[in-house]
């Protein structure tokens, strides 16, 4: 924000000693207390008191760091100064306990105290009355910061509180611990950081980002992780600072397991090797911009194994190559190798998993298999250009808008229960709702019933179905294993690239 001092002065045909007898300060406020009394029991005490407890626990550095970037840019708007102290006229701080009234009667009286104190001192009359400006940053038009980051005591992070701060609290230390790529003209690496502590009563913040970057704004540095040892948790973090480089992962234990991994926060994780495998006794969770790459570049012979009770994916992409083509109008990212998955639960919101052969006439085909629930929500999208198998046990979701699992050979078993919903755009390509109508009318097509009224697609999906040698559900008798939500069987439409 730029403030320009184009407007005419004001007060410079005041005599001195106008200046020194023009302002009386009242020797209380208006509630009838002393000024600056914080402990003294008022209508503004529990407010304020409230106000300081929330900006003694709020402001981290990592927060402040961020805001001073953010800021410092001074792009926000170009004003004069009386415009911008007008702007006050919106603004009450909740810290005052003196004054609930707009914020410009506060900038008027400190400028006409000082100036009346140090009648010579004209710079320290201007000072007082510009001192607040930045409260404006409470306003919507410049970000609508909440009060505990733009008002009240100020103090130094990074140490203990002094007891001069108003309503210090009994604080020894900063309840930080960091390790980040620091902040310039280029981001670095995040830190790497292990606790290995039995039990813990505080809540400390760990800062493991790669940074903060000036010169490159979309490339802040690699995400830092953060390892807990006590309940074998891997946090792989970036605190949402854009990034285009990868942090290296290596192989995972597999005695003891680890129980959980997060990847978050526009965290890019990859695993620069040939053969992989992921194997966690518990969660694997990414999610908000997060990326989980595997496989070497240009070798579709790559192999990645993941395991785990769940995969949870929310804003994130799984792919396998940290190199970027344009597969289609669709998808951003190309990925080498197969991927052997295996999970109970794999739910994706807003997801994408692309997997790519690069063109490998003897890759191997993709298997993901998830027992209980696979549920794709919000235009979520598994993409093969190879072979892939999708099994389970239970139930398989695409009923939203803009689902779709595709494949250059799909294979869909197991399954007891697939639900495709046309009318929201979810698709599955061709060859695998044949198999489900195959299945779910498995008595009459061995019969021969259907022979009679299927079309040359039919007839070529039929031949998928016996080079695959689908295995059926279990079912009794008239039992239908799958269920397609549409208009009719034949009326669900699905992309098939």
């Amino acid at each position: 924000m730029a403030i320009l001092n184009d407007q005419p002065a004001h007060g410079n045909n005041v005599s001195k000693n106008e200046a020194k007898d023009g302002f009386m300060a009242p020797p209380i406020n208006s509630y009838g207390h002393s000024f600056r009394d914080y402990d003294v029991e008022s209508e503004r005490k529990k407010s304020v008191e409230e106000f300081y407890r929330l900006q003694h626990i709020n402001p981290t550095y990592d927060f402040v760091s961020r805001g001073i970037w953010k800021y410092m840019t001074l792009d926000k708007a170009e004003m004069g100064i009386w415009e911008c102290c007008e702007m006050l006229n919106e603004v009450v701080d909740d810290s005052d306990p003196d004054l609930d009234e707009p914020q410009i009667q506060h900038l008027l009286q400190s400028a006409e105290a000082i100036r009346k104190d140090y009648p010579d001192q004209d710079w320290l009359h201007l000072t007082a009355l510009i001192h607040d400006l930045g409260k404006i940053l409470l306003l919507p038009r410049f970000g609508s910061l909440p009060q505990w980051a733009v008002v009240g005591d100020t103090f130094p992070l990074g140490c203990a509180f002094d007891e001069s701060n108003i309503h210090h609290k009994c604080r020894t230390g900063t309840g930080t611990i960091s390790a980040t790529g620091g902040g310039g003209f280029a981001g670095g690496g995040g830190g790497r950081v292990s606790i290995n502590v039995f039990s813990r009563h505080d809540n400390t913040n760990f800062f493991i980002h790669g940074g903060i970057s000036l010169g490159c704004s979309d490339n802040a540095g690699a995400a830092g992780t953060y390892y807990d040892a006590v309940p074998r948790s891997l946090t792989i973090c970036n605190y949402n600072f854009s990034t285009q480089t990868d942090t290296l992962l290596l192989e995972f234990p597999k005695v003891p397991l680890w129980t959980n991994v997060y990847v978050q926060n526009q965290a890019k994780a990859l695993f620069p090797l040939y053969w992989s495998r992921v194997q966690v006794g518990g969660l694997i969770r990414l999610t908000f911009g997060a990326v989980l790459s595997f496989g070497l570049a240009h070798y579709g012979s790559s192999e990645f194994e993941l395991m785990a009770e769940e995969l949870l994916m929310s804003d994130s992409v799984v792919k396998a190559s940290r190199t970027i083509r344009p597969l289609s109008k669709n998808f951003r990212y190309r990925i080498y190798g197969a991927l052997r998955m295996s999970v109970k639960i794999h739910l994706m919101l807003n997801s994408k998993m692309y997997i790519d052969a690069n063109g490998d006439p003897i890759v191997a085909t993709s298997l993901l298999e998830a027992s209980n629930l696979v549920v794709l929500k919000e235009s979520s999208v598994i993409h093969s250009n190879a072979n892939l198998g999708v099994h389970g046990q239970g139930y398989l979701n695409l009923s939203g808008a803009g689902n779709m699992i595709e494949a250059q050979h799909l294979v869909l078993s197991l399954f007891y229960s697939i639900n495709v919903a046309k009318k929201n755009g979810s698709t599955l390509p061709s060859p695998a709702l044949f198999i489900i109508r195959f299945h779910s009318f498995y008595p009459l097509h061995r019969e021969g019933g259907y022979t009679h009224l299927m079309n040359e697609e039919d007839v070529e999906n039929l031949k998928w179905l016996k080079v695959f040698n689908i295995s059926l559900p279990n079912f009794d008798g008239d039992g239908e294993p799958c269920e397609i939500n549409g208009d009719s069987l034949n009326d669900v439409e699905c992309v098939f690239e």
